[in-house]
């Protein structure tokens, strides 16, 4: 799709808190629509199978908390592009993320609108109540580690990326997040590209405080957001440990949909 948000440059600060009255423009919940023929004219389906990643055992191929892991075939280029027929094992830091599945129907924004053809990867999102939900001192992606519960996480390589360097390379990562019901205001949220190890990368982050206006949340867009990240000389971690990382907190439970339609590598 041509039309998309392209986030290329830096996460934004604290804004000013604005009114932002969200009722009526909330999304369809898909969870469980027939599954779709495919093609610009399917019919919106999350729940289709095909694909299920886990965050351990063999099918991920990444060694996560002790589980056993794939050794990479080193026929398999690292860094050719991903579509939902590769599998998409969880983070280890991931508490939030049902396994991913591949998604048939199209994907619509909550304006009924086409935004992605299939095949995707959908995974749910159940983010549990915070007690952190309006806290402004809270500062988002650098102190995840304090709402551990409230973050999901999801590798964006294969395995056989598995003790090779991005350097020099640029990813793009095309998702949509959606909410799933309708809620009075914008949570504390946000979407970044990072490691495993709780690195983020500034210029492919998207963070917004609560009451966010609409063109600075990730959650909910009506185009897809483009998550963009160049690998300098400096940038020497481990490709097996690239993530995309989300986040969200609110005063009760919170059920969305995390659609990632491709990552494309140069």
């Amino acid at each position: 799709m041509d039309n998309e948000t392209r986030i290329v440059g830096g996460w934004g600060g604290a804004v000013a808190l604005a009114a932002l009255l969200w009722v009526g423009c909330a999304p369809r919940t898909e969870i469980g629509e027939a599954e779709g023929s495919g093609g610009s004219g399917a019919s919106p389906s999350n729940d289709t199978g095909g694909i299920t990643a886990s965050t351990g055992g063999e099918m991920s191929g990444h060694d996560e908390g002790g589980a056993t892991a794939v050794e990479p075939d080193p026929a398999v280029d690292c860094f050719a592009a991903l579509t939902a027929v590769d599998a998409l094992p969880l983070g280890p830091n991931n508490r939030v993320l049902s396994p991913g599945r591949r998604n048939n129907g199209v994907v619509l924004n909550y304006e009924d609108q086409v935004v992605f053809d299939p095949p995707n990867w959908a995974f749910n999102a159940v983010f549990p109540k915070s007690a952190r939900s309006d806290d402004a001192s809270l500062q988002l992606p650098e102190e995840l580690g304090e709402v551990p519960a409230n973050t999901g996480e999801v590798y964006i390589t294969r395995p056989a990326c598995r003790g090779q360097t991005p350097t020099g390379r640029t990813v793009r990562v095309h998702v949509l997040w959606k909410l799933d019901g309708a809620i009075i205001r914008t949570p504390l949220e946000g979407i970044a590209l990072g490691t495993t190890d709780g690195t983020w990368f500034a210029d492919a982050t998207r963070s917004s405080p609560v009451d966010a206006p609409e063109d600075e949340r990730p959650l909910n867009s009506l185009t897809p957001l483009v998550l963009e990240h160049t690998f300098t000389a400096t940038d020497t971690m481990d490709a097996g440990d690239l993530v995309l990382k989300l986040w969200l907190l609110e005063s009760f439970q919170f059920p969305s949909t995390l659609y990632i339609n491709r990552i494309e590598w140069e």
